[in-house]
């Protein structure tokens, strides 16, 4: 029989190859996951998975799963059964791996790869959305239509966008925060606060996701997991240094060791810290303007009258899919039309305000619709031009109402809560 020292080295050895096996199989989900979606090597993979989901979805009972282009959802079912395919690759790759990589150099060599990738990724994703929040861009200001909605009518995500946008203060300062996150990811003695920060900004923001049904769940998830893959390294570390009195001693993260080369790597990191902060401040500066720049459709306008002149024959009764009730725009590049049967249609838009003219078109659409738009003293526009084969007349006033989430000003000193 065998004595018990010898159970003991076995169990160990049990316990630390399925320590390994789990390493490798999270190592290699996140190698998988780190090369689709927004980040600098999607293109090169993304076609891969087109491919091969739907066959793989359809051994489901899932037929026709399309992948559908620039929604805005990160929780299609596509993108699902994508990570459910990642998945099966990564288990299946870590056992044929874990026999492969007998020697522990090659699985710290696999360690130092899947860590750099995942940190960059990291890196990548929190400096483009913080950066998008410091310009005041992922949530917009609540516009006149969206204002006028009742609170019942608004989806729980509609929400979220309303009470996020209507401070521009906060939005940035969480945007800052991911900012900062992204930023002290790059250096290696900031890389451990840098994890936390990221953890702990991104936990808020999956929550957020989760608890007003967001659809980028998938992404939040898997960047709050991806900042605690980072901390693993160093778990006894930061577990002494938050709970323990104890001297805490440093245990080493799987960087790469390049200890002749140190200063030529700094250099590597500053410059790419330098050409992806220009790349992304040009992009959400052209942005910001656009949203700030004033144009003669800023505001809300009522149609206070519309004609449709049809083969030369002005049209007694518009139909209601045709009557225009309300435009509004949130930036120069779109404008809203609301038509009197409630359905609005977003266009994309061009302005033209020395010839005083607009073009419009659907974004599926290829060609402009050119409208003409001239006001007088009273501030009383009027647009004409074709428009899907009409001749139209449409006399717009610019909305004056005001709304208390608008005019409401911050006092530092109140007797009452002023919560209405």
């Amino acid at each position: 029989m065998p004595d018990e020292e010898s159970v003991i080295i076995q169990d160990e050895r049990t316990k630390l190859t399925l320590l390994n096996w789990l390493f490798l199989f999270v190592a290699s989900y996140f190698l998988l996951y780190c090369n689709v979606g927004q980040f600098l090597t999607a293109g090169l993979f993304e076609w891969i998975y087109t491919l091969i989901v739907p066959p793989f979805a359809s051994l489901f009972g899932v037929d026709n799963l399309t992948r559908i282009q620039y929604t805005g959802s990160g929780d299609t079912p596509f993108y699902y059964y994508q990570v459910f395919l990642m998945i099966c690759v990564a288990f299946v790759a870590s056992f044929f791996m874990l026999f492969l990589m007998r020697k522990k150099r090659s699985v710290q060599l696999f360690e130092k790869i899947v860590f750099m990738l995942v940190r960059y990724y990291l890196i990548y994703q929190m400096i483009i959305y913080g950066l998008s929040k410091v310009f005041y861009l992922q949530f917009m200001y609540p516009n006149d239509i969206l204002l006028e909605r009742t609170l019942g009518d608004m989806s729980p995500m509609g929400l979220m966008w309303t009470f996020m946008g209507s401070s521009m203060g906060y939005t940035m300062f969480v945007g800052w925060l991911e900012f900062l996150g992204g930023l002290f990811l790059i250096f290696r003695r900031t890389m451990v606060f840098g994890s936390l920060m990221t953890f702990g900004v991104m936990l808020n923001v999956f929550m957020l996701n989760m608890c007003y049904d967001v659809p980028v769940k998938l992404l939040s998830l898997h960047m709050v997991f991806m900042s605690l893959y980072l901390l693993y390294p160093v778990a006894k570390e930061v577990g002494s240094f938050f709970f323990s009195r104890g001297e805490v001693i440093r245990e080493k993260i799987p960087f790469f060791d390049y200890k002749e080369a140190t200063n030529f790597m700094l250099i590597i990191k500053v410059g790419l810290l330098i050409v992806m902060m220009i790349r992304m401040v040009h992009g959400n500066y052209s942005r910001y303007q656009s949203r700030i720049q004033p144009h003669s459709f800023t505001n809300k306008h009522d149609v206070t009258d519309q004609k449709i002149i049809k083969d030369h024959i002005e049209l007694d009764s518009i139909p209601d899919h045709k009557k225009w009730k309300t435009i509004s725009s949130m930036s120069s590049k779109y404008l809203c039309i609301e038509y009197a049967d409630k359905h609005k249609t977003w266009y994309e838009m061009e302005i033209n305000e020395p010839n005083k003219y607009i073009d419009l078109k659907r974004s599926e659409e290829t060609k402009f619709k050119r409208l003409y738009c001239t006001t007088d003293e009273f501030g009383i526009k009027v647009v004409t031009g074709i428009f899907y084969s009409d001749s139209i007349s449409v006399t717009l006033l610019e909305s004056k109402r005001d709304f208390l989430l608008r005019s409401r000003k911050f006092y530092w000193m109140q007797e009452y809560p002023f919560n209405k």
